[in-house]
């Protein structure tokens, strides 16, 4: 799943975002990166990629023609 799914971009927040960041996803696909989970990043880090991450679903939602979220 990815940026051109419908769904998962209505389902995508800051909230879920972050969490995938820091802690992984529960599925094992990507592993946590915040550096209290032994990855490399700290918060100002993980707070830029949830910026850009939410810069690209504005975009997609915009191609998508999804109702605002």
């Amino acid at each position: 799943m990815g940026f051109t799914n419908k769904t998962y971009l209505q389902r995508l927040d800051k909230h879920r975002i972050r969490s995938a960041i820091t802690h992984g996803t529960s599925d094992g696909f990507m592993p946590g990166f915040a550096s209290e989970n032994g990855g490399p990043l700290d918060e100002a880090q993980i707070e830029s990629l949830v910026n850009y991450f939410q810069s690209i679903k504005k975009r997609w939602s915009k191609f998508l023609k999804l109702d605002k979220t």
